[in-house]
């Protein structure tokens, strides 16, 4: 048998697209038994936002030390960022939220560097435990935003709010929203010092460059790799702010031309 949208003979079909059916060969036929398929519930999985709130409760003084020491950052900028220890996956725990807040998955890294997300989250953004939904934050009217669950805890050890990407071409859609409602006067993003980052800090001015006037890139200075290098080497905030004062805004040039 066979079902045919042209031919218009036989039997018409009551399917959703319709046809008719034509039997090309005639046969003892018995319709097999209909199977009816239980759907099967995967096991609960406690939400995230309570398993980073366990998690925080796991990281100890002493992991917490010795992780910040490791990191080159400050002990406080892990709290600030609500990291904590997933003792089921034997690594430290960075939160991703969206632009209400909501925590949407979570980065893991291992103490010997290896990084992977938990299943079953979401890509977001690095942001501090104090953000707010309704965008009363605490931030100066200049947003930096930098790329890795790490460089947003050193800029935080020498006085800056930053905002992390989780990849250098992650977290458009999260960021262009923050930017959008937060309205800050400036935004400037830190590119790594490679050229995935440069191409990953150029895309996305592109797109918050239709939401702030003033959009501005940095790279670390003498050959560093990151912020948090840049940062280890001795970079303090105003030499941060100085190169963000050096830098160009970008800005897009509108051409027209006129076709009698």
């Amino acid at each position: 048998m066979v079902i045919c949208m042209r031919i218009g003979e036989g039997a018409k079909c009551e399917t959703r697209n319709g046809g008719w059916l034509h039997i090309l060969r005639e046969r003892d036929y018995r319709p097999a038994p209909r199977i009816r398929r239980v759907a099967v519930a995967a096991a609960p999985m406690p939400a995230l936002a309570e398993r980073v709130h366990w998690w925080q409760q796991c990281l100890t003084i002493d992991r917490r030390e010795t992780y910040a020491a490791a990191l080159g950052v400050d002990p406080a900028a892990l709290g600030a960022y609500a990291v904590g220890w997933a003792q089921e996956y034997k690594a430290f725990a960075h939160p991703m939220r969206d632009h209400t807040g909501r925590i949407t998955g979570v980065r893991l890294r291992a103490p010997d560097g290896r990084k992977w997300s938990v299943r079953g989250g979401h890509e977001g953004v690095f942001l501090p435990h104090y953000f707010l939904p309704s965008f009363v934050l605490p931030l100066s009217d200049a947003w930096y935003i930098t790329e890795g669950a790490t460089d947003v805890l050193a800029a935080y050890s020498i006085g800056l709010d930053c905002l992390g990407r989780p990849s250098c071409s992650g977290g458009v859609q999260t960021l262009t929203r923050m930017v959008r409602q937060g309205n800050p006067g400036r935004v400037v993003i830190v590119a790594d010092g490679d050229a995935p980052g440069i191409a990953g800090a150029t895309k996305l001015a592109h797109v918050l460059m239709f939401f702030c006037r003033d959009v501005r890139i940095i790279m670390p200075s003498n050959g560093r790799k990151d912020l948090r290098d840049w940062i280890q080497a001795g970079a303090t905030a105003c030499d941060i702010h100085a190169a963000a004062e050096a830098a160009l805004v970008k800005k897009y040039t509108v051409i027209s031309r006129y076709c009698k």
